[in-house]
């Protein structure tokens, strides 16, 4: 699985952080943590559980900065660029690597995709409680009683497929 020479491509980090090629910013900061916990060399027993855990950290490093830039269609572009920048995170990976988990936790690197999950999920609460309250009571003060059943009756009957 590993690379050698240490220059990994992007199957490698699509694999390591066991995602597909075409995923959101947001999937991958979810992706990175759950593995994150699974391969931290300090819950992690296996022999190269920290070159995983480094791997893993330097894949979370290359897809955050293409997709945060606005590089996804060039992907390939993306990971030229990246090997200016991948001794970079490698030299973090391996000191996060030999941190205690509840420390990595704690570091700005781990919280930045924690914080953006947070508010996004904020958003989310905020839009379908819009639909379930702010809708209804629209519909009751334009058109009536009448609408407004009609309104949640078709709430309830699609909600199931909103999340």
């Amino acid at each position: 699985m590993f690379a050698e020479n240490g220059d990994y491509s992007i199957n490698d980090y699509i694999e390591i952080l066991q995602i597909s090629s075409s995923v959101t910013l947001f999937e991958i900061k979810k992706a990175y943590r759950r593995r994150a916990k699974q391969l931290h060399p300090d819950l992690n027993s296996s022999p190269d559980a920290q070159e995983q855990f480094c791997l893993l950290n330097e894949a979370y490093d290359f897809f955050v900065s293409t997709l945060s830039s606005n590089e996804a269609s060039q992907i390939n572009n993306a990971q030229n660029n990246w090997f200016s920048k991948q001794n970079i995170s490698r030299s973090r990976s391996e000191k996060y690597a030999k941190m205690r988990y509840d420390q990595f936790i704690n570091t700005d690197f781990y919280q930045t995709s924690t914080s953006i999950n947070t508010l996004f999920d904020f958003v989310i609460v905020v839009l379908i409680l819009m639909a379930l309250i702010g809708i209804p009571l629209f519909a009751y003060a334009y058109s009536g009683i009448f609408a407004t059943l009609f309104i949640l009756l078709f709430i309830a009957i699609t909600s199931k497929g909103w999340l």
